[in-house]
């Protein structure tokens, strides 16, 4: 079995039987391959413009016949090479999510090594662009089967990779869709101003509002993710940090004198329920505003050194007792 450049150059004025003859030194299916490949590293060189028919047979060292004989047109060839063209791409990807644990990770893993893979050949992914221009003057074949491959690897990420599958609502085709529209543009601009650092922060910035999304269709009931395991190690920590925030609540309803606390302190003889906890500021001590709403009584605040409290007028003095015999069913 010959290879493709050190295959036996046909006459150029061979006739059918000799070109069959020739062909069947190496499968057909492997020279169609073959002759892909030499148009892709053409036009990857030198642009798609200079891709025509007898180019491409000078870049893969077979003969015009040869070509017409893999495929009947040049739009033919192009057609095959649209469907082959995303595998370099997306296998590296395809293989991060793999080796990916967590939501999160995995978003950022696929996307992260996208970048990497344009950035290490940027000349595939400006060809992508041609293929897709040049197709859509024309009956547009070419760019329909380049896209609907990039969707279909996309979705399978979406789906199997990640775990997620989508409803009406919102559905894994539609994600698909907007990963593709996000990537072509992140990458379309990185190859006019060349700005890493600017991509990077797109990139970043993506995969958190990705995330955003997928969690607040979950809880509206428009996507599922497959499984507990997918749940990102934040996801876990805010749990934690709720329960904290709930025991904390219960803390601050009891008073524990001189009990100082992280950026705060308890006040005063801490004696009656619902007392105050202070933080302290530049401004001195302030008191937290739940602290603040669970004051009952004015005559019942109880106060450190730095909030005493203010004398009060005789007749509100005797306002809040009269209210303490009311409420205590006493008549006054």
């Amino acid at each position: 079995m010959c290879s493709l450049r050190s295959a036996p150059r046909v006459p150029e004025g061979a006739s059918g039987a000799r070109i069959v003859a020739f062909m069947s030194r190496v499968p057909a299916e492997q020279r169609r391959e073959q002759l892909i490949e030499a148009t892709i590293d053409l036009a990857i060189r030198e642009g798609l413009v200079a891709a025509s028919v007898r180019r491409i047979a000078d870049e893969a060292n077979v003969s015009l016949g040869v070509v017409h004989y893999c495929f009947s047109s040049k739009e033919a060839l192009l057609n095959a090479v649209a469907e082959s063209f995303a595998t370099p791409i997306l296998g590296p990807v395809a293989k991060a999510i793999e080796q990916s644990q967590g939501f999160e990770t995995t978003i950022r893993k696929a996307f992260q090594t996208f970048w990497e893979v344009t950035q290490g050949d940027p000349g595939r992914q400006l060809l992508s662009y041609e293929l897709a221009a040049w197709s859509i003057r024309g009956d547009g074949e070419a760019a329909r089967v380049l896209y609907q491959t990039y969707q279909d690897v996309i979705e399978s990420f979406v789906t199997q990779g990640m775990g997620i599958t989508g409803t009406e609502a919102l559905s894994s085709r539609t994600l698909a869709r907007m990963v593709l529209a996000l990537t072509d543009g992140i990458s379309l601009a990185w190859l006019v101003d060349r700005d890493d650092q600017a991509t990077q922060a797109v990139l970043d910035a993506f995969v958190a509002v990705m995330v955003t999304v997928v969690r607040e269709s979950e809880k509206l009931g428009w996507v599922t993710l497959r499984d507990k395991a997918l749940e990102t190690p934040s996801d876990e920590t805010s749990q934690d940090d709720a329960g904290d925030d709930a025991a904390g609540d219960e803390d601050d309803g009891a008073n524990q004198a001189g009990a100082g606390q992280k950026g705060g302190m308890a006040c005063g003889p801490g004696k009656a329920v619902g007392q105050p906890r202070h933080e302290q500021t530049e401004e001195g001590h302030r008191p937290h505003q739940r602290g603040r709403d669970r004051y009952q009584h004015r005559d019942q605040r109880q106060r450190c050194e730095h909030h005493p409290v203010e004398p009060q007028p005789q007749r509100d003095r005797r306002r809040t007792a009269q209210r303490h015999h009311i409420e205590a069913g006493c008549k006054p």
